[in-house]
């Protein structure tokens, strides 16, 4: 992102001609600055012996994002049936797909299984069911599994995107190992993997090796494992007082640790990380048009041609995304305070919050027509996108070397309307 005679650029191409040539609302993703992301990730971690990297899948599922990736060497971390297909449907091989499921029925354990993927399995019931599902298979031989652990670790940020700890619903609690050791044994199955998962928006280091650590802890307790993984949660710089991870330091640590635990635990299995929200967040921008102004005693709101519905974030978890004008960045010296709301039928249909709680933004004057920009939004944007008050999802447009390619047309009412009887 770049500025060109008070203009904001995205891969070289301008917001107002971005706009102008596809419409808005409209999400749009510089591939440069995925490749950027991957090589720092891969960067960190190049002392480690085998090692994985899967993409978090539910970041962003755009299939031609999913390429990228997969061009790079880059995992598959599916979340449901559906996101195995997917990557099956886009060549992924079965032992580049990572499986993390949370509270699978039969069938789904099976389809995954029958898809020649481990299933992961994330609570006691959930190895009982998976072992009637085998007895059902009438297998003779162990069948290999992987669990989920709850390491008692949980992530420095908004409650609701914690997947570790005592609140949370993830994961086999590290005490209960020695019961889900017996519990496959008694169900002909043998754990061959493990993962844990703290939650999203990690930024320091030392929260990252506390789960790593309490994790290795109990991968001790388990023998034979061929794969660890750790699971993702690298948060990124969304507000401007926040500081980046250290990726060197974070590599550095995890190096040392790691080569401890393999060094006692008389083997080297595959350690892996499944990072979505730090390939793709910074990625992406979410383009919409001011259509209107409104006043009350207390807030100046400036309306545009998009919501929730697009990007849910703000709204769900009261978080902040830089917000540009990207058709007069630098203004004439003139400074507003104003709140960004959206066009939905909702209250709540606000883009500038603090905890959920209205935070009006000193930003440079807006104009009718103007085209503002919502950053770091290549993640849970519009992969968590609905269609809310009836309204069409955005397209998608790729920017690569300067030229911008439609990845994902714009949704239609006719497309909306399908299959309705």
């Amino acid at each position: 992102m770049e500025i060109k005679d008070n203009k904001l650029y995205i891969g070289g191409i301008s917001v107002d001609e971005l706009a102008s040539n596809y419409g808005s609302p409209l999400y749009v993703y510089d591939e440069s600055i995925i490749h950027e992301k991957i090589k720092i990730f891969k960067e960190a971690f190049t002392e480690i012996d085998n090692l994985k990297i899967y993409y978090a899948v539910k970041a962003n599922s755009n299939i031609n994002i999913l390429k990228i990736f997969k061009n790079e060497n880059i995992g598959f971390d599916a979340v449901s049936p559906e996101e195995v297909e997917l990557a099956l449907r886009i060549g992924y091989k079965k032992d580049d797909i990572l499986f993390s499921g949370n509270n699978l029925t039969k069938n789904e354990m099976r389809k995954i299984y029958e898809s020649g993927i481990i299933v992961n399995l994330d609570s006691l019931s959930q190895i009982e069911t998976f072992g009637q599902l085998v007895k059902e298979l009438k297998f003779k031989e162990k069948v290999p599994v992987s669990i989920r652990i709850n390491p008692d670790v949980g992530g420095r940020n908004h409650p609701e995107t914690i997947t570790g700890g005592p609140n949370s619903k993830f994961g086999i609690y590290y005490d209960k190992v020695s019961d889900a050791l017996k519990l496959a044994e008694k169900n002909n199955l043998v754990i061959e993997q493990i993962n844990s998962h703290i939650g999203s928006g990690i930024l320091e280091a030392d929260m990252y090796m506390l789960a790593f650590n309490m994790v290795l802890e109990t991968a001790e307790k388990i023998p034979g494992l061929k794969q660890i993984n750790l699971g993702g949660g690298f948060g990124v710089k969304y507000h401007p007082k926040e500081k980046s991870m250290d990726f060197t330091l974070l590599g550095k640590e995890v190096n040392a640790v790691w080569r401890d635990f393999c060094s006692d635990y008389g083997s080297v299995p595959v350690l892996s990380f499944e990072p979505g929200r730090f390939l793709i967040a910074e990625a992406g921008y979410l383009l919409a048009e001011v259509t209107s102004f409104n006043a009350t005693p207390t807030y100046h709101f400036v309306g545009i041609n998009t919501g929730f519905n697009h990007l849910i974030r703000p709204m769900a978890y009261g978080s902040y995304h830089p917000i540009y004008n990207g058709s007069n960045v630098a203004g004439d010296g003139s400074i507003d305070s104003v709140i960004i709301a959206g066009n939905l039928c909702e209250s709540k249909d606000i883009f500038t919050v603090k905890k959920g709680v209205l935070e009006p933004r000193d930003m440079h004057t807006f104009n009718i027509g103007d085209i503002v920009v919502i950053a770091v939004t290549g993640a849970y944007g519009y992969s968590m996108a609905s269609n809310y008050n009836l309204r069409t999802k955005p397209p998608e447009v790729l920017i690569n070397n300067g030229k911008a390619v439609l990845i994902r047309e714009r949704e239609t009412l006719d497309y909306l309307l399908k299959g309705q009887i």
